[in-house]
């Protein structure tokens, strides 16, 4: 017996040589042939013998040339496993991995690898025989050879198989154990990307919010660019979190403090704006106006180029108008109509701003004001009475000239009826103390003439619209 397993040995191995420096052509193939049928009665015949280990080795050597992978897999494990110390046997742990990914690629041509549903994209998917022959023998290497340079590699590479399956806890502990084992390596840093994205597949941005952090503060994981980008994604799921939690929970005043805090703990943020916007407008339904206005005024101060910036301009006026500080009011009020004429509550803005200036006794700015909404809105229905109270406060300062040059203009008009100077919307003479405005300043939520018999105080200005959305924080 000995014998013929002598000479069936020498037979494989020769042909195999042989083979080999033929290289390609025609013969080649025929002596290939003749070895891989004399290494294969080789292991069925001697599965164990004396030789099997070398045997073994050099019959998935040659299958791996011949591309008979799924039979290559077979011989490279068997090596591993009669002695996983031996000569070969780490180059077939390694082996066994690439013969079972060409498998996959066979399986994939062939239509039987699951892909990610796209209207159900964190579906667990499963794998096919070959991929788990290819995590068999990525686990197997790993757990042999933990010293080898290639292990961490090897590791990442059976994370990210669970990872493309949507196993993302199992996944996430090979990850882990990738940026234990050198947080320095690029797979580390691709390892923990992928761990935070597959948090936000699944929408937890809670976990998401706590990793994010950890690995920020983890040190030697990533480069510069690296940590910049988990800081925001740090950040970004902070504020997808008080998002969530707001829609689950009614309370508003949980909400304001939380946007609020966002933008405290990141005042740099790409949507601390949008933070400030959030915290004004639940403040402003908490009745809470001062929180409200601090909210606007550092959106306005450090957000200037935000969408936000005119409409909390806006809004900051009504708060102070709100108040009865009426000069402040009209302050913020000719503000959003410089920024901006078309925006919707601009002509309001700078029609109010023209009536406060007016009770307050500025008479110069009331009539800029004034002549501004009419030079702005030509076709507003109060327009004419507009003009005509121009020149009323030019009558009551006791600009003759002035008031005598624009009542001949107005009633030069060939319409001007239902229009007069006695209808003018301002409360008293018009000539308020500019040291105590309150006393005499206008009531503007109760005037409420109609257009035809005088200008009107234009309605409140609507309250803040419900806080806007972010995106998500990857």
């Amino acid at each position: 017996m000995r014998f013929i397993e002598k000479n069936l040995r020498s037979v494989a191995l020769d042909y195999h040589s042989e083979a080999k420096k033929l290289g390609t052509g025609p013969n080649a193939r025929k002596t290939y042939d003749l070895a891989y049928s004399a290494y294969s009665t080789y292991v069925e015949e001697f599965p164990a013998g004396e030789h099997a280990y070398e045997m073994r080795y050099a019959f998935g050597e040659l299958l791996y040339t011949l591309k008979k992978f799924d039979e290559a897999y077979v011989q490279y494990m068997e090596v591993v496993k009669i002695d996983a110390k031996g000569q070969h046997s780490m180059f077939c742990a390694e082996s066994a991995i690439f013969a079972a990914k060409e498998m996959v690629k066979v399986e994939e041509k062939e239509g039987k690898v699951q892909k990610a549903d796209a209207k159900n994209k964190t579906a667990i998917l499963t794998m096919t025989d070959w991929e788990q022959k290819q995590l068999v023998a990525l686990d197997q290497y790993a757990k042999l050879y933990p010293q080898s340079d290639k292990t961490i590699g090897v590791i990442y590479q059976a994370g990210y198989l669970f990872y493309n399956k949507n196993m993302f806890k199992e996944a996430s502990e090979r990850f882990r154990t990738v940026i234990a084992m050198n947080p320095k390596s690029k797979d580390a840093m691709t390892a923990a990307n992928l761990i935070l994205d597959s948090l936000n597949l699944i929408e937890d941005w809670s976990t998401l919010k706590e990793v994010a952090k950890a690995f920020y503060d983890q040190p030697n994981l990533g480069d510069t660019a690296f940590k910049k980008e988990l800081y925001s994604v740090y950040e970004r799921s902070s504020f997808k979190l008080i998002e969530e939690t707001t829609k689950k929970d009614s309370d508003q005043a949980k909400a304001a403090n939380a946007f609020m805090a966002f933008y405290n703990e990141f005042p740099a943020s790409e949507v601390g704006d949008l933070a400030l916007n959030n915290a004004a407008a639940y403040y402003y339904n908490l009745k809470q106006r001062a929180e409200a206005m601090q909210a606007r005024i550092l959106l306005i101060e450090k957000f200037p180029k935000s969408k936000y910036y005119k409409d909390q301009v806006g809004l900051l006026g009504f708060d102070y108008e709100s108040m009865g500080n009426f000069a402040e009011a009209a302050n913020w009020y000719e503000k959003l109509f410089a920024l901006d004429k078309d925006h919707a509550n601009a002509s309001d803005a700078i029609y109010s701003a023209a009536l406060f200036r007016r009770a307050l006794g500025e008479s110069d700015k009331a009539v800029n004001n004034f002549r501004q909404y009419i030079a702005a809105y030509p076709t507003k229905d109060n327009v004419q009475q507009v003009r005509l109270d121009i020149a009323k406060i030019f009558e009551d300062t006791q600009k003759w000239d002035q008031a005598a040059a624009t009542y001949l203009d107005f009633y030069s008009q060939k319409d001007t009826s239902g229009i007069s100077p006695t209808s003018s919307s301002t409360h008293g003479s018009g000539t308020a103390s500019a040291s105590s405005p309150r006393a005499k300043a206008p009531r503007p939520r109760n005037t409420t003439k109609s257009p035809s018999s005088g200008s009107r105080r234009p309605k409140p200005r609507a309250p803040p619209s419900p806080p806007a959305s972010s995106s998500s924080p990857r």
